[in-house]
């Protein structure tokens, strides 16, 4: 009987241990190298530390004929598509074209919610209203 009224109790847990990990991309700017608004191109990227991401849900980052080498990094957005040679932390994606096996095991990546943040220039500690002049070596410049 005991073991019974386990069971539930344990497909609840191991639902919830292996859903968790579609919410666990950052959301914090400041853990972001790079980040884009609405995509992101390149023609091979590396990166020692930091997040690479893209806000928009529709947005992508592609490399396709470069590699991403960011084994310490995280890359987040709608769609990641990169040379099967990238390497990253963790891969966050919704579409995945081509394999990474560098990034997650074949066939296996974390979804996502986006966008990561809802105000990016508030994340980014730009000023609201912007000032008209931009201060520079103590005086101010028209810009």
């Amino acid at each position: 009987m005991r073991n019974a009224r386990r069971a539930p109790l344990l497909a609840l847990l191991l639902t919830a241990v292996t859903t968790a990990p579609a919410g666990a991309q950052s959301r914090d700017m400041d853990s972001y190298l790079l980040f884009a608004l609405q995509g992101m191109r390149t023609k091979g990227l590396s990166v020692s530390s930091g997040n690479i991401g893209v806000n928009d849900p529709n947005g992508a980052i592609s490399s396709a004929h470069g590699v991403i080498d960011a084994p310490q990094s995280d890359v987040v957005a709608g769609m990641v598509r990169a040379s099967v040679r990238s390497r990253c932390r963790r891969l966050y994606a919704n579409t995945v074209p081509d394999a990474m096996p560098g990034c997650q095991p074949p066939g296996d990546f974390r979804a996502l919610a986006l966008p990561l943040m809802n105000d990016v220039l508030s994340e980014c500690h730009y000023p609201s209203p912007f000032p008209d002049q931009c201060e520079m070596g103590g005086g101010f410049l028209p810009q």
